[in-house]
């Protein structure tokens, strides 16, 4: 395979392959953390707690960035999120989204007033379903900055007059760029033990679908890794 050296990055002696592997779903968390602006006057909702969205948690406690609520209905991939640094993880529950956000000083109604230490709120949509997004906005305060990360593959809708009366913002995310991808690696070279445990399978090509269900299965699993050259005989 002819390669362009320019575009290679050497993979430090102390992370496993394995690990390595996991550069690429990094690097969209830290790109979508960069498209937030995200910083210490900020408060964040992480919605979905697949790989893209616990990398988020990671990378924003990597950064010393938080507090950061924590949603998803899996409760392994929620033992994942408090792992990874989520004050709270919940499984969704308006009612508990709403006092945390009010914990922050936010302003849930449009009518009310942010505290005076009140945070800037930043939401990631990580789930990719429709509906998603009208849901985000929905439980998210007045001013939120909502990054949407998760790929939904089907006609969606929003109600736009909704944004606009909660003056938010909606940002569409996609991949990263290549410092990003450098940055993913080096965090990962200086603590590779920390994002190892997000492998929690491999494969082989012939049995992709299968995997799938297991993704969805609600059962935990984050990243199944796939070996091309392990085929059934």
């Amino acid at each position: 395979m002819l390669l362009d050296e320019s575009m290679l990055l050497p993979v430090p002696h102390n992370v496993p392959t394995d690990t390595a592997a996991l550069t690429e779903p990094l690097a969209v968390a830290i790109h979508a953390v960069n498209a937030a602006a995200a910083g210490s006057n900020c408060a964040f909702a992480v919605h979905g707690c697949g790989p893209v969205g616990l990398f988020i948690i990671a990378r924003l406690r990597h950064v010393g960035l938080g507090p950061i609520m924590a949603i998803d209905p899996d409760v392994g991939r929620r033992a994942f999120a408090e792992r990874l640094g989520a004050d709270l993880v919940i499984a969704p529950d308006a009612d508990r989204q709403a006092r945390w956000w009010e914990d922050q000083g936010a302003a849930l109604g449009m009518s009310d007033t942010p505290g005076a230490d009140a945070r800037r709120p930043v939401a990631f949509e990580c789930v990719g379903k429709a509906g998603m997004l009208q849901s985000v906005t929905e439980q998210s305060p007045m001013g939120t900055s909502v990054i949407a990360v998760g790929v939904c593959m089907e006609p969606d809708t929003i109600t736009p007059a909704y944004l606009l009366m909660k003056e938010m913002s909606l940002r569409f995310v996609f991949a990263y760029n290549p410092a990003e991808f450098q940055e993913a690696l080096a965090m990962i070279a200086a603590a590779p033990e920390r994002v190892a445990p997000l492998v929690t399978g491999h494969s082989r090509l012939d049995q992709v679908d299968a995997v799938f269900d297991r993704l969805s299965s609600g059962l935990g699993e984050v990243k199944v890794l796939i070996r091309p050259q392990e085929l059934s005989r």
